[in-house]
């Protein structure tokens, strides 16, 4: 990277500033980036820029500057360009910060930037005020075209009291950006898209984002707009934290379309590293756009392979001449949602069980199964010691009379759980589900139960299906993302629903005895190869026949199962 330790004073007059960040600040989203990461965000924007051929230099802004590490990487990076230094700080770096801290920081390490080189007396163009809310053109100073825009907004999440805004500053930033700013958007979000308006055609937005940004409901809209708006060259996703925060980040590369549209790109190169030199692979524009998140980036980071497209509803003969399983109509995909129903409880339903809870069969007692129970095919309860309401438990039974005569309408709902079903852990490496044929168990949230409805399909059927390498491969790239880990599949009872059933029901028949046996063996009998041996059939049920693909799904699905199994 270009730099000199002639730039260490200004990078520490940043580092100082941001010494002085009250705990308050750090809360509502202040976080300093370090200098290499800077480095590698403005380096990868400004070659994005270039390779669009401009004979002029490009001007690069940071919208929530902060202590400057961003401007000084860019004036670096100009430098190592030949641009002059006085031209640098007075007209191509911009900086924008609601805080004057912020402003007075970034002001001073631009200057010491300049002297350190012998150019004194400069003017360094940082303005305070909200990029997100006054347009920087006319209302907090003249800033003029912008072509690269670099940065780490503030992370505000706008579910948490601390970080929400007001309510007219909600009204004037959906006076901004419509409906995009509805909801509970992240600030950071909004921050892409201003940006990605701002830059001129052919210019690129690169900024540090939280990982939900990929996934969050709330910012489908700008995730959209980012894709309408031109090219998504590359996503970052650097597997370790960066920031003293709790949170783990991303940083997404935008390049906005010029009139004769020759930036379009087809793949996003997902890379990985602190420094962005590994490249786990590329993401077809085609998935971003079709899905309703960009999980396809986070599961490209994960390794998981591409899965083949789902055929539609057919009637496949067996081999038994019997004909296939009711469902979907044909010529759609058949779903989970076309055999059963999905559901998960609440706080109310989670804190409303814990006063009932035994370790003793009472009377009328019920088996109570939490997430850390289930394994793929298996519950260990009773085999295992869990954590519930921070107490140790082996055998929880739910004392079903005395819930009754305490909360009828919770005793209706558990009574609607003692079925046939399945039970679906969450925050799990794979789709973790196992049946429950006789209607056992009460699932604690949040465990999501797959009920059949039916349709010909039984308990035992869903459960082989939502073992399936492929179910897991499927949902991991349109749902992945949104775990507590960075490794973790976190689904939602909606999206289980969406999981595509498999096709051919002869090999699904085989499969379903498969994981029976494997329930039946004794410990240590049943080892990887059976597992590899249901993998395999469970992907011709999916269609999967190609010798490569399949061991390949097969093989990442298996490393990913819990160490016990394998």
């Amino acid at each position: 990277m270009p730099g000199s330790e002639g730039t260490l004073i200004p990078y520490e007059i940043g580092e100082r500033y941001e010494a002085t960040l009250s705990a308050r600040q750090r809360r509502e989203g202040s976080h300093y980036t370090p200098r290499d990461v800077a480095e590698f965000i403005t380096h990868r924007a400004v070659g994005l820029w270039r390779e669009t051929g401009r004979p002029e230099w490009p001007v690069i802004g940071d919208p929530s500057c902060g202590g400057g590490v961003f401007l000084i990487s860019a004036a670096d990076h100009l430098l190592a360009l030949g641009v002059p230094p006085r031209r640098i700080v007075n007209e191509l770096v911009v900086g924008i910060d609601v805080d004057p801290g912020a402003v007075a920081a970034s002001t001073a390490a631009l200057q010491a930037w300049s002297s350190a080189l012998g150019v004194p007396n400069v003017t360094p163009r940082v303005i305070l005020g909200d990029a997100l809310t006054i347009d920087p053109v006319g209302q907090i100073g003249h800033v003029g075209p912008i072509d690269v825009v670099v940065g780490n907004p503030p992370f505000q999440s706008q579910m948490e009291g601390r970080t929400a805004r007001s309510e007219a500053e909600r009204h004037a930033l959906k006076g901004r950006f419509g409906v995009a700013a509805g909801g509970y958007v992240d600030i950071a979000a909004l921050f892409a898209l201003w940006a990605i308006q701002r830059v001129e055609p052919g210019g690129v937005v690169g900024l540090i984002q939280p990982r939900s940004f990929l996934v969050a409901r709330d910012a489908a809209a700008i995730r959209g707009e980012l894709l309408r708006a031109g090219a998504m060259p590359a996503v970052w996703l650097p597997g370790s934290k960066i920031f003293a925060a709790h949170v783990d980040v991303c940083a997404t590369f935008h390049q906005r379309s010029t009139v004769d549209d020759l930036d379009a790109r087809d793949t996003t190169a997902v890379l990985g590293g602190r420094s962005g030199t590994l490249e786990h692979g590329r993401v077809e524009r085609a998935e971003l756009e079709d899905g309703s998140t960009w999980s396809a980036v986070w599961a490209v980071a994960q390794g998981v392979p591409p899965v083949p497209a789902v055929p539609a509803a057919s009637q496949p003969a067996r081999r038994s001449g019997a004909a296939s399983r009711p469902g979907a109509p044909l010529g759609t995909v058949r779903t989970v949602e076309t055999v059963a129903s999905a559901t998960a409880g609440f706080r109310d339903q989670y804190y409303g069980l814990l006063d009932h809870l035994r370790e003793e069969c009472p009377g009328r007692g019920a088996k109570v199964a939490s997430t850390a129970m289930i394994d793929p095919a298996a519950c260990r309860w009773s085999e295992i010691e869990v954590v519930i309401a921070k107490r140790r438990r082996c055998r929880p039974w739910l004392d079903l009379d005395a819930l009754r005569a305490s909360n009828e309408t919770l005793h209706r709902w558990v009574e609607g759980q003692l079925v046939p079903k399945v039970l679906v852990a969450t925050q799990t490496r794979v789709i973790e589900a196992v049946v429950d044929v006789a209607g056992a168990f009460v699932p604690l949230t949040p465990i999501i139960s797959v009920i059949p409805t039916g349709d010909g399909v039984s308990a035992a059927h869903l459960e082989a299906a939502l073992l399936a390498p492929a179910a897991s491969a499927w949902a991991m790239r349109r749902f992945g993302g949104a775990g507590l880990s960075s490794s973790a599949l976190k689904l939602a009872a909606r999206q289980v629903l969406e999981i595509p059933l498999p096709i051919d029901v002869d090999a699904w028949d085989d499969a379903v005895s498969m994981i029976e046996a494997h329930r039946s063996a004794s410990p240590g009998e049943f080892g990887r190869a059976g597992w590899v041996e249901i993998a395999t059939t469970l992907n011709a049920a999916w269609g999967i026949r190609s010798g490569a693909t399949s061991r390949a799904l097969a093989g990442w699905w298996i490393d990913r199962l819990p160490a016990s199994l394998r």
